[in-house]
């Protein structure tokens, strides 16, 4: 009865320990997603659009659309789908973006665990773990780009966690970590073909532990697993590489103090032989963002949570670096230009994260709701063009959809077509076979005004 009570109280205690460790990155988890939360309603990208109408084509309607574009990736759609439909994120939600950004709010909160998790595999300090999540949850690109419905955003738990699996100093243990690494790692290059780019890293962890079948194994499962994974998806849906949306430079110019301090540490982490895997990964996203017509926003997505995980790890290596001076003498070489350069960076960046995070605002929705009751009482049957994440509030406001249609259902000089709705997404992504339509069109009615204007235009 004794070694009864005995065994009941130490599980207890290990329970209290486990939660008591988790408390300081569940914390950090829900101020991420509290930041986020703060913005889920701010203006749409131009880069969303087809994502979020394709997620409601899965989880309301049950069916897939027919996208022509370069932002497809089918395997992103099931997963952000199958969230919003068992979170019932669109009866929540007074609109279809909120919803499925929600959606990207949950994977931030649990790529900020796995930030956390991943930094306690490299053997790095609790504090430098925290520091990790901290840059990730604070800052304004870090923000924008993990708030909006990107494929990469879905891709990056399952890269976090196969590298974190990959990242171990026991060169001999069970074959099953690796093998889940390996898995999570192809799901993650099959929902983004961009984290291909990490495969120098994981190939690199698996390297250095002088395990030739090993390696060879994995490799061939990997090759296998994504060939297969991107074959079904170019038969499904074609398959693309290119890049949408803004260009990496632009987004980079919402936090360059941050860019930069990536860079400066993705070089000088090459030195350090427990860093070298993380920066040869970092550096090939580099590479990949800065490639004219490519995926340059799709890798800064990646880039972002490695690079803010590799900047605290290079500050931690240069605090703790020792050097021998003769025989017994250990000295810290760089500890006072590392704290240094920390502390300058801090204070140039803490009040622009700040300035950029209060400066995100909401968009104004009353326009296009204005919108949609003007064509409920007045166009119930005429055929209506439209940006796709206004054909998503449109069809979910009862609206079919064989008289909403959306750009990429457009064929050359868009017959049948009978009425423009011109919003703020569409003017920004007017294609040249639909830019002629424009110009032909006359103007029937407006709603709102500046930035947030809707114009209703007849096609003659």
């Amino acid at each position: 009865m004794r070694s009864w009570r005995w065994r009941v109280e130490a599980r207890a205690l290990v329970a209290g320990r486990t939660l008591h460790r988790l408390a300081v990155p569940l914390g950090l988890a829900g101020l991420t997603a509290a930041l986020r939360v703060a913005v889920i309603d701010s203006p749409a990208q131009p880069t969303e659009t087809h994502h979020v109408a394709q997620v409601f084509a899965l989880a309301e309607l049950g069916q897939s659309l027919d996208p022509v574009s370069a932002a497809s990736a089918p395997l992103a759609w099931l997963q952000i789908g199958g969230y919003t439909a068992v979170a019932d994120a669109f009866a929540r939600h007074t609109t279809a973006l909120a919803a499925v950004r929600e959606a990207m709010i949950f994977v931030a909160a649990v790529c900020a665990l796995l930030i956390w998790l991943f930094a306690r595999r490299m053997a790095l300090s609790r504090w430098t773990a925290a520091g990790a999540v901290i840059m990730v949850a604070l800052s304004p690109l870090a923000v924008s780009m993990s708030t909006t419905v990107r494929p990469e955003n879905a891709a990056l738990p399952w890269a976090l966690a196969g590298l974190g699996l990959l990242w171990t100093h026991n060169r001999h243990r069970s074959l099953a970590p690796d093998l889940w690494a390996t898995a999570f790692l192809v799901i993650a290059v099959i929902t983004a073909p961009v984290t291909l780019a990490l495969a120098p890293c994981a190939g690199w962890l698996v390297w250095r532990r002088r395990r030739k079948r090993l390696t060879l194994m994995l490799a061939s499962m990997a090759t296998l697993g994504v060939g297969i994974g991107l074959g079904a998806t170019a038969v499904f849906d074609g398959l693309h590489l290119a890049g949408d949306g803004p260009v990496s430079e632009q987004w980079v110019g919402l936090d360059p103090v941050l860019a930069a301090t990536g860079v400066f540490a993705a070089v000088g982490a090459l030195f350090s032989y427990r860093l070298r895997p993380l920066a040869v990964g970092v550096l090939s996203l580099i590479v990949v963002a800065v490639i004219p017509g490519g995926p340059g926003s799709g890798a800064v997505t990646v880039l972002l949570p490695l690079g803010a995980l590799l900047i605290a790890g290079t500050i931690e290596c240069g605090v703790t670096h020792r050097a021998r001076i003769g025989r017994h003498t250990l000295v810290r070489p760089f500890l006072a230009p590392t704290i240094a350069l920390a502390l300058t960076v801090t204070v140039f960046t803490v009040p622009a994260w700040i300035g950029g995070i209060s400066a995100a605002s909401a968009a104004d929705h009353g326009p296009s709701g204005d919108a949609a009751t003007w064509l409920r009482v007045n166009l119930p049957d005429s055929v209506v063009m439209t940006d796709e994440t206004t054909w998503v509030e449109l069809v979910r406001g009862g609206r079919p959809t064989a008289v909403t249609t959306r750009p990429a259902e457009c064929a050359p000089g868009c017959p049948g077509v009978s009425w423009l709705l011109v919003t703020p997404a569409l003017r920004a992504d007017l294609r040249s076979g639909l830019a002629a339509v424009a110009e032909r069109s006359r103007l029937v009615a407006v709603f709102g005004d500046g930035g947030a204007q809707i114009e209703l235009r007849a096609v003659d």
